[in-house]
C-alpha cells in the first residue's frame, strides 16, 4: 500500500530534522514533502537556517518549499504578539501548501517537553480543561505530531546515533518569551522537587483531555436545550443549576467572552446589561441571556477607579498592580505596562475621537490617533472598535495598538499597572 503523502514543517532545528529523519526512513522521499518559514526576526540567522534546510532537502531528494514572512509588520497590523502572528502565519501557509501538494496530513515536531510547557503557558492564561490537555495530534485538521510521546533527551541521542545536523536557535537561550522562562526555569525545578515530574505531567493532562470530552458533551446537550436561535440573536434560558456558568463558559468562549465577563453579567440583577467580544454582544434579560452580533457600537464613557474595579466594563479588560517593573517587558500589543505615578484616577475608557491625539510609544510627538490607525493599516470595523484608555484629557493607550510615550515603564520604575485587553 502507498505510504500518506505528508507535509513535514521543519525549522531546521533539532526536534524537525529528526522528524525529519524518521518519517524519510519510514516513508521514503517521494512520499515526503518539507516546508520552512522564514519569518525573518534573526536577521542573518534566519536566511542561513533556510538554506541549510533547503540544502538538507536536496540532500535527501525531499521536495522543499520555504516561505518568507513579514512577521513584525503582520503582528503590528492584527494587534498580536510575535509569537503569535507567526503561528497563524505558518499555519495558515501550511494548510494552503497541503491543497497544492495533494498531501492527507501535516506533521510537525512537538515533543513531550513543548506539551508540558504548553500546560504552563495555559494554566497561566486561566485555561480550562482543553487548554490544559497541553499539545495534542489534531484529527479534525489532519495534524500528526511524531515526536509527542518523546523527552528532549531521546530526541538528542537520536540525533547523536544517526549524526543528523541541525541549527541552533539562538533565541531558545533567551528568556525573552514566557516559553522560554518555563522550559529554563520552571519546569527543571519542579523535576528536581518531584521524581518522575514528567510521567505525572503526562498523566495529568491525560485527565483533562477526558474532562474536556465530558465538557463538550455536557455543553452540546445544554446548547440543545436551552439556545433557541430567533432570527439574528439567540435566546438562553437559564436553569441555575450548579454546571451551568462552566458549560455557559466553554459554549462562549467560541464567541470571544471570558469568565470575567460571564461572572459579571450572571450575577447582575440588572435587566439590559451587556458585554462585548470583538464580534458579538451578550445581555441579560430577565432571567435569561440574549446573544447576537455586535452591528453598532455602544456609545458612552467607563470609569476605572483607583481599586481597579472592572465589573461594569462591558468589555474584556483587566488590571494588575506591580511592584516593580518586569525583567522582560511583553511585546503583545494587547498587553500595556503603565508607569502608576503618572496616572490620575478615575481612569475613563471610551470609543476614540475623530482629533484625538497621543504620542505613541517610540515617538517624540504626538498623532492623531486616526493617523496612527491609517498607518497601521487597521480595517474599517476594527477602527470603529478601538477604544482609548484615559488619564484626566490624555490617553494612555490606544488599546491593543501602543501605549503613550508619556506613561511608559522603565526597567527602575517602582509602581507598575498591568493592563490586559482581548477586545482588539
Amino acid at each position: 500500500m502507498k505510504p500518506k503523502q505528508i507535509l513535514l514543517a521543519v525549522s531546521g532545528g533539532i526536534d524537525s530534522m529528526v522528524m525529519l529523519h524518521r518519517l524519510y526512513t519510514q516513508y521514503g522521499a517521494n512520499h515526503i514533502h518539507v516546508a520552512h518559514c522564514n519569518f525573518q526576526l534573526r536577521g542573518a540567522d534566519s536566511d542561513e537556517d533556510e538554506a541549510f534546510v533547503k540544502a538538507i532537502s536536496a540532500h535527501m531528494k525531499v521536495s522543499c518549499d520555504s516561505k518568507k514572512f513579514d512577521t513584525e509588520s503582520y503582528a503590528s497590523e492584527k494587534g498580536m504578539g510575535i509569537q503569535e502572528a507567526a503561528r497563524e502565519l505558518r499555519y495558515v501557509w501550511f494548510f494552503e501548501l497541503m491543497k497544492i501538494k495533494d498531501c492527507s496530513h501535516l506533521a510537525t515536531a512537538h515533543h513531550k517537553g513543548d506539551s508540558i510547557e504548553t500546560f504552563f503557558i495555559n494554566l497561566l492564561r486561566g485555561s480550562g480543561p482543553r487548554g490544559l490537555s497541553g499539545i495534542q495530534e489534531d484529527e479534525d485538521r489532519k495534524i500528526i505530531r511524531p515526536l509527542l510521546d518523546i523527552d528532549r533527551a531521546a530526541i538528542e541521542l537520536y540525533a547523536a546515533e544517526h549524526k543528523i545536523t541541525w541549527r541552533e536557535d539562538v533565541s531558545n537561550t533567551s528568556n525573552k518569551y514566557l516559553r522560554n522562562k518555563i522550559r529554563h526555569d520552571l519546569v527543571p525545578m519542579l523535576s528536581s522537587w518531584r521524581p518522575g515530574f514528567e510521567k505525572v505531567m503526562m498523566r495529568t493532562m491525560d485527565i483533562q483531555r477526558s474532562v474536556a470530552a465530558l465538557i463538550d458533551e455536557a455543553s452540546e446537550a445544554y446548547r440543545k436545550t436551552h439556545f433557541d436561535i430567533d432570527g439574528e440573536t439567540t435566546r438562553i434560558s437559564l436553569d441555575g443549576s450548579s454546571q451551568e456558568k462552566l458549560l455557559l463558559g466553554h459554549l462562549f468562549m467560541a464567541y470571544g467572552f471570558n469568565d470575567v465577563q460571564l461572572d459579571n453579567i450572571l450575577t447582575s440583577n440588572q435587566s439590559g446589561k451587556q458585554v462585548l467580544s470583538k464580534t458579538h454582544v451578550l445581555t441579560s434579560d430577565r432571567g435569561r441571556l440574549l446573544l447576537s452580533l455586535i452591528k453598532g457600537f455602544p456609545e458612552g464613557t467607563w470609569e476605572i477607579s483607583e481599586d481597579l474595579n472592572t465589573d461594569e466594563l462591558p468589555f474584556p479588560l483587566e488590571f494588575w498592580r506591580m511592584e516593580e517593573a518586569p525583567e522582560f517587558f511583553d511585546p503583545n500589543p494587547n498587553i500595556a505596562y503603565l508607569n502608576a505615578s503618572k496616572l490620575q484616577f478615575p481612569l475613563s475608557l471610551c470609543r476614540w475621537k475623530e482629533g484625538n491625539l497621543f504620542k505613541p510609544l517610540g515617538m517624540n510627538g504626538k498623532k492623531l490617533v486616526s493617523d496612527f490607525l491609517i498607518d497601521a493599516k487597521v480595517p474599517l470595523e476594527e477602527k470603529k472598535r478601538t477604544l482609548v484608555l484615559m488619564s484626566g484629557e490624555e490617553i494612555v493607550w490606544l488599546v491593543g495598538h501602543r501605549i503613550s510615550e508619556d506613561f511608559k515603564c522603565y526597567k527602575n520604575t517602582d509602581k507598575v499597572i498591568y493592563v490586559l485587553s482581548s477586545h482588539s
